[in-house]
């Protein structure tokens, strides 16, 4: 096409991966004739190549046309646009984010960026090439589950920078978990360590998600939504510098915010809970639990009935204690899931809870438990019996951590990792399966496994320094 001329500019030249990255790409007609081009309103036309910088070999291709073609979606009645006419010496721009059209986060590195016309085919225009970083994460907390009705993924996540500041990001999930696209909402000035927690939906709450940060004992929350900050709420005082931020919060009624600590006191362990909303925050409760030296601490919440607080003692036991919304104690004492240590657990943070587990025999095997909660055979929704686990892949380190997700067909998928790899298996009536590969990780941190709709599973961890990872359970 005689006369056309594409350029391509990245509004940010350094994101972490999987950040938003808005990118201007721009048509120009240096010809002495009218282009008739596509129109600005359609679909994007274009196809983007990232280049290593330093040998300018292509790592990426993407496109919008590649993206749709992807996702697994009912496909919209075909709209006609009509084409767009440019005149000699005029342009057109058009406005797209980077980070929404691959399936995964862009590896840390640095990039060139360039545009081709039409999107497939030969070119018949060629941007010339952009400078373009991808930074290297540094994750220092991260807050990730399933939101209610929605069933979509929210994630919230703190980044280090190398200045000492920290970046606190949040993102809504696509269709495809996969498609990882995090916004800027806060930055820290240089400190002490900070924990973060995303809300997820206990009810329908509308636009806006809450998620909070713990800093010293000084906790603050703020409203996202899209591309945009909405709100963010004065610092409070809600304990001292080893007070734990419970992960996820609740959104438990439309645009509040519900969130809890554990105080672990010299003589007793303290659940506090805070409100969050555009007047400000404000103590729901404070309780003591009922124990002391306790860790690993979970919660759950039914909002017509209240909250459940999960822990582990120093010895390795699992407990329970409910309360109503005003604090009340449902349970007069901590109630013992087991009566042998747990290995690793989880329990579902929404409904009724799902307590599953795995527990490591002296003789070094381990067994899958649904441990539920005793008594309450409608808390156990696989009502499968102790499983044993196939024997590990070699080189799986003999104390691993666990992830569990478990499905509405009655079983339950079990992650682990080791041996530079994620690996995972299905624990059902008959039996567990044999541990498949599902991913490479050499260094994986928060592995977690979730289902956006209960049928499927996936998993998902921080390769260090490199990405955040997705991936199907078989």
């Amino acid at each position: 096409m005689e006369g056309l001329v594409i350029g391509t500019f990245p509004e940010k030249r350094a994101v972490l991966p999987g950040e938003s990255c808005p990118i201007e790409t721009v048509f120009e007609n240096h010809g002495t004739a009218p282009l008739e081009l596509p129109s600005s309103e359609g679909p994007s036309p274009f196809a983007y190549d990232l280049l290593w910088e330093k040998d300018r070999s292509v790592r990426y291709e993407v496109s919008q046309d590649l993206r749709d073609a992807r996702r697994m979606r009912d496909l919209p009645p075909t709209r006609e646009f009509p084409p767009l006419t440019l005149e000699p010496e005029h342009k057109a721009q058009r406005k797209e984010d980077l980070a929404e059209l691959p399936n995964g986060d862009f590896t840390p590195g640095k990039y060139l960026i360039r545009a081709r016309y039409p999107f497939e085919g030969l070119p018949e225009a060629v941007s010339a090439l952009s400078p373009f970083t991808v930074l290297v994460p540094h994750i220092e907390s991260f807050s990730s589950e399933v939101s209610g009705n929605s069933n979509v993924l929210v994630t919230a996540y703190a980044h280090r920078r190398e200045d000492g500041g920290l970046l606190i990001m949040q993102r809504e999930a696509f269709t495809d978990p996969r498609e990882n696209v995090a916004f800027r909402r806060v930055q820290l000035e240089p400190g002490p360590p900070v924990q973060v927690a995303i809300a997820v939906d206990a009810v329908n709450a509308g636009s806006g998600r809450w998620f909070g940060w713990l800093r010293a004992g000084m906790f603050e929350a703020a409203n996202g939504w899209g591309n945009r900050l909405i709100l963010r709420l004065n610092p409070v005082r809600v304990g001292t510098a080893d007070t734990v931020l419970l992960s996820p919060g609740f959104q438990v009624d439309v645009g509040v915010g519900l969130f809890g600590f554990i105080i672990n006191a010299k003589d007793e362990a303290r659940l506090k809970a805070v409100r969050t909303s555009s007047g400000g925050t404000a103590t729901a409760f404070e309780t003591d639990l009922g124990a002391k030296e306790i860790g690993n601490v979970r919660w759950n919440c039914r909002p017509e009935s209240g909250v459940t607080i999960y822990w582990q003692d120093k010895d390795g036991q699992v407990f329970y204690r409910s309360f109503d919304l005003q604090g009340k104690a449902l349970d007069p004492v901590p109630v013992s899931t087991s009566k042998v240590p747990v290995a690793s657990w989880d329990v579902s943070p929404l409904g009724n809870p799902v307590l599953l587990a795995a527990v490591r025999m002296p003789d070094g095997r381990y067994f899958f438990r649904d441990l539920g909660q005793p008594g309450e055979q409608s808390n156990k929704p696989l009502g499968l019996p102790p499983t044993p686990l196939a024997q590990f892949p070699e080189g799986m380190p003999q104390n691993p951590s666990f992830a569990f997700c478990a499905t509405v067909e009655g079983k339950a998928k079990i992650v682990a990792a080791g041996a530079g790899k994620i690996w995972a298996m299905t624990a059902s009536e008959n039996g567990s399966s044999a541990w498949l590969p599902i991913g490479d990780a050499n260094q994986p941190l928060f592995l977690h496994a979730f289902s956006p709709r209960g049928r499927t599973c996936w998993a998902e961890w921080f390769e260090k320094d490199v990405s955040l990872r997705r991936a199907p359970l078989p």
